[in-house]
């Protein structure tokens, strides 16, 4: 396992990794569960809007509960998934030394 993790970091370095992060990188590890906010109510937004453009244009089944679920459940995963990405922003950030709380 540490020799995986010794590629991982070695490769990361090579691709740039080391290099002092700019203000969205910053903001993502600061900030991980406010991003993950972010990114979900945008992502929930965008298929709700696109649901309700659906019903309007005669879609029958655009307002019923399956298809809410869907927009809400999409927006959960797109929240956690970004901030899961912020987290591990804020892991690596960590490890060259560029994050400080």
């Amino acid at each position: 396992m540490r020799l995986i993790t010794d590629w991982f970091w070695r490769l990361d370095e090579r691709a740039g990794g080391g290099a002092r992060p700019d203000a969205r990188r910053r903001f993502s590890a600061a900030h991980p569960v406010r991003l993950g906010l972010i990114a979900g109510a945008a992502t929930g937004g965008l298929f709700g809007v696109a649901t309700l453009i659906a019903g309007v244009t005669g879609w029958v089944s655009a307002f019923t509960l399956p298809v809410w679920l869907f927009c809400l459940s999409v927006a959960v995963f797109a929240g956690a998934g970004m901030t899961g990405i912020g987290f591990l922003e804020r892991r690596r950030q960590r490890r060259y030394g560029w994050f400080t709380p």
